[in-house]
């Protein structure tokens, strides 16, 4: 006799994690190494941050591609608009550079304002595209408050991180 897979809790467990999910928690992952390397180097850490901005954007992309294609919206629209609000980040983040070269932001604070732009523009893309990025954009601004707060202890950061990808690997595996 074959188990029954067609309640929706053991159709999840059998079909596993949706790629959107693993990209969810690969950014998640990626923002808990920005910790360590933000904390390590003020300097290596803004380059993080801004490098971190495509692969976000990308994922960003996918997941609004793959959301568009499932309700028969236009690709394109996806593309444009996505496109628009990752180059306002990187716009955003452009200006913030110059600022510090130009001696009105501390060159140490550069890498604290890029987390925080990213996660804005990360927790705005998921208001308007998967809450998930809502999610996601909320845990990257609580960083930047323990940047704020407990420099010093920046990496205890990595424990929610994990925690929180812990948890929603385990609730979406159970339902």
């Amino acid at each position: 006799m074959e188990p029954d897979t067609s309640s929706p809790s053991r159709a999840g467990l059998k079909r596993g994690l949706e790629a959107s999910e693993i990209a969810m928690i690969l950014l998640l992952v990626l923002s808990g190494v920005g910790i360590g390397i933000s904390n390590y180097s003020a300097d290596r850490g803004l380059w993080y941050w801004l490098l971190m901005v495509p692969v976000f954007g990308l994922t960003s992309l996918f997941v609004g591609w793959e959301a568009a294609r499932r309700h028969g919206q236009s690709p394109g629209r996806v593309i444009v608009t996505q496109a628009l609000h990752w180059l306002g980040l990187a716009g955003a983040l452009w200006l913030m550079v110059l600022l510090a070269n130009t001696g009105r932001i501390a060159n140490p604070d550069e890498g604290l304002v890029s987390l925080i732009l990213l996660a804005l523009a990360t927790f705005l893309i998921g208001v308007h595209t998967d809450w998930r990025f809502a999610v996601v954009g909320a845990v990257l601004g609580g960083i930047a408050v323990l940047a704020v707060l407990v420099e010093q202890y920046l990496w205890l950061g990595i424990v929610p991180v994990i925690l929180g990808a812990g948890v929603f690997l385990y609730w979406r595996l159970r339902r």
